[in-house]
């Protein structure tokens, strides 16, 4: 089993646990149909096949911002680094960075009229880097750095 991170176009995030067999069931019951890859230095992004084409959905303004592509529709993100740091091909969890960085700017982003409006448009600008925007102090909390 993948526990991966279901980042919903309204700015709702969720842990998603993907099995073994027949994870693809869930990939398509999470971005509503077939699925397309965006791959990341770190992670995996299942985006529904058409929300990489079409805007007939609603736009991912926070899958937009770390995939630095325009995103339509609900996605999940995998991690797809093994435990020594090479990607093989295979959905590993999902990093807590992205966890944590996904929780705290999700209703934030999509309910920013501008960034929404710039996806809709096709001009997302590359933006900061989502994970490296963040640190863990010494107390383990995750704070902007």
């Amino acid at each position: 089993m993948t526990t991966a991170l279901q980042i919903n176009t309204n700015g709702t995030t969720d842990l998603v646990t993907i099995p073994k067999e027949n994870g693809h069931e869930v990939i398509q019951r999470v971005v509503n149909g077939w699925f397309d890859v965006v791959r990341g230095d770190e992670v995996v992004v299942y985006v529904n096949d058409e929300g990489l084409l079409i805007d007939g959905m609603e736009p991912n303004v926070l899958a937009s911002w770390m995939t630095e592509r325009v995103i339509f529709g609900n996605v999940l993100v995998v991690g797809c680094l093994n435990e020594k740091g090479v990607y093989d091909g295979d959905d590993h969890d999902v990093p807590q960075a992205y966890v944590t960085v996904a929780q705290m700017r999700a209703w934030e982003m999509n309910n920013n009229e501008d960034l929404r409006q710039r996806v809709i448009d096709g001009r997302n600008e590359i933006m900061e880097d989502p994970v490296q925007i963040y640190t863990q102090n010494e107390d383990g909390e995750w704070v902007r750095a």
